[in-house]
C-alpha cells in the first residue's frame, strides 16, 4: 500500500476553504459575518475532516489559537511552507505576486513608488509566496512601509549617515559647509516688500485714520485699495502698518473693545476691569545657529519648505528642553497654507526637519562651520539613523500678530552632539 502524500500546512488551510467555504455562514463563538475562515477544531491543521471543521471570524480564531496554546491542545501551524521555485527575489516579485491574488492590494501598489501592476496567474503567485521566508517578506514589508511613508510625507528619507563619528552620534549631519545665500536674499527681499509698500499712496490714508481713532478695520471697509494691497502682499502690509503706527498713528483700543462687547452682549459696557497677570520672559537663550529651513507638514495636507528667515536664530532655554526661534524675517503668508481668515495664533502643522547653520568645534571631522540638519522622530542606532516609533513631532505654531515661530511639544531633546529624536 503506498503511504499517504505529505502535504504542508498552508496546503491544509487550502483544502479546508475547500470543504467548509465561509461565504453566507456566521462565526461559531461570536456570530459575526465578517472576515470569517474555517478552524479545525480539534486544533491540528493536518485533520482536515468535514466533522474537524467550523467557521471563526479571524478574532475568534486567534483567541481560540492562544487558548489552545496555554492549554497545551493541538499543533501550531508552520506558515512558512517552501515549495520547489523558490520565492520573490525581490521586492517588485513580491508586489506582483501579492497583486495577482489580491487584486485591491494589487491596486493600491500600483500607485506606490514602485508603480507595479501584476501580471503573473494565480497560481503562479501562489507558490511564490509560499516559497518565500518570513525574513524576506519582514524585509519587503519594510521597504513598502518606507515607500508609503515618502509618498505621504515629501521631506521623509533617510538620513545620510556616513558622516558618524563615536562623538557625533550620528544625531546631526552635514548638508553643506557653506552658508546659504538663501538668507541674506530673504533679507533684502523684505526689505524690497517694505519699500513698495510705502511708495503707494495709500500710506497716508493709514496715517490719517490712525491719527483720528479709526480702527484698521474700519479703514479696509471704506477702502477697496487697502483691501486690494493688504491681499497682494499681507506680510509687508502688516509690517508697513505696524511701522506707521511706530511713527505716530494712534488707535483707540478701549473704545474698540467696547464696540465688541455691546455688539457680542446687546448692551453697552458698564465697566473696565483690569488684569495683571506674569508672563516669564527669557532675558537670555542659548544660540544654537542661524535657521536655514524649517520642513512642515501642513494643516492644508501638504509639504511645506520655509527658507528666507532673514537672520532668524535657532536658540534653546538653559534647560534645554524647549527650541525657540527668535529675531530676522518670520513672516508668513498663511494662504499658502490654506488660512483664509487666521486666528491670533494658528498651528501651521507638524515640525518634520529643521536646518540650521554653525560651526561645532568638538565633533572632529564632522564638526566645523556646516549647514546641520535634523529630521525629527529621528535617532542614531549603531551608525544608522532610524525612525523612533514612538517619539512625536513638534506643532509649529504661528503668532500672527507678531510675527513669531514657536515651537510646541515633540519628543526632541538638546543634546552637545545636536538635536536628538
Amino acid at each position: 500500500m503506498a503511504a499517504q502524500p505529505q502535504i504542508t500546512d498552508r496546503a491544509h488551510r487550502y483544502r479546508a476553504n475547500k470543504i467548509l467555504p465561509v461565504e453566507g455562514q456566521t462565526c461559531l463563538f461570536c456570530g459575526s459575518t465578517r472576515l470569517l475562515v474555517p478552524d479545525h477544531w480539534d486544533g491540528h491543521p493536518d485533520h482536515t475532516t468535514p466533522d474537524n471543521l467550523e467557521v471563526l471570524c479571524t478574532s475568534c480564531n486567534i483567541a481560540k489559537g492562544k487558548a489552545f496554546v496555554n492549554a497545551n491542545r493541538g499543533r501550531r501551524a508552520h506558515q512558512y511552507n517552501p515549495t520547489s521555485g523558490g520565492g520573490a527575489a525581490n521586492v517588485g516579485e513580491w508586489l506582483q505576486a501579492v497583486g495577482a491574488i489580491t487584486p485591491h492590494r494589487g491596486a493600491t501598489y500600483a500607485g506606490s513608488n514602485y508603480g507595479l501592476t501584476s501580471t503573473m496567474s494565480t497560481e503562479a503567485a501562489v507558490d511564490m509566496i509560499r516559497a518565500t521566508p518570513q525574513s524576506k517578506r519582514r524585509a519587503f514589508a519594510a521597504k513598502i512601509a518606507a515607500a508609503k511613508l515618502a509618498r505621504k510625507n515629501p521631506f521623509w528619507s533617510a538620513p545620510d549617515a556616513r558622516q558618524t563619528t563615536p562623538a557625533h552620534g550620528g544625531i546631526a549631519y552635514h548638508q553643506s559647509k557653506r552658508k546659504p545665500a538663501a538668507t541674506a536674499k530673504r533679507a533684502k527681499e523684505a526689505k524690497a516688500e517694505s519699500e513698495s509698500f510705502f511708495s503707494v499712496p495709500d500710506e497716508e490714508t493709514l496715517q490719517k485714520g490712525f491719527s483720528k481713532g479709526q480702527s484698521l478695520a474700519d479703514m479696509l471697509r471704506g477702502n477697496p485699495g487697502l483691501r486690494k494691497l493688504r491681499t497682494a502682499n499681507p506680510a509687508a502690509f502688516d509690517r508697513g502698518v505696524k511701522s506707521i503706527r511706530k511713527r505716530g498713528g494712534r488707535t483707540n483700543p478701549a473704545s474698540e473693545s467696547a464696540d465688541v462687547f455691546e455688539e457680542f452682549h446687546g448692551f453697552p459696557s458698564a465697566e473696565v476691569i483690569t488684569v495683571k497677570k506674569k508672563v516669564h520672559h527669557h532675558a537670555h537663550l542659548a544660540a544654537l545657529g542661524e535657521l536655514v529651513e524649517l520642513d512642515v507638514w501642513g494643516v492644508d495636507n501638504a509639504g511645506h519648505q520655509v527658507t528666507g528667515f532673514g537672520g532668524a536664530v535657532l536658540a534653546t532655554n538653559e534647560d534645554k528642553t524647549q527650541l525657540f526661534i527668535e529675531g530676522g524675517d518670520q513672516a508668513l503668508n498663511l494662504r499658502e497654507w490654506g488660512i483664509r481668515k487666521p486666528h491670533e495664533m494658528e498651528t501651521i502643522g507638524q515640525l518634520v526637519g529643521i536646518s540650521y547653520f554653525t560651526n561645532k568645534t568638538h565633533l572632529g571631522d564632522e564638526g566645523g562651520e556646516a549647514v546641520y540638519v535634523h529630521k525629527m522622530r529621528t535617532t542614531n542606532d549603531n551608525g544608522k539613523h532610524v525612525t523612533v516609533k514612538i517619539a512625536t513631532y513638534p506643532d509649529l505654531i504661528y503668532d500672527v500678530r507678531n510675527e513669531q515661530l514657536l515651537i510646541s511639544g515633540g519628543s526632541y531633546e538638546i543634546l552637545r552632539e545636536g538635536i536628538n529624536k
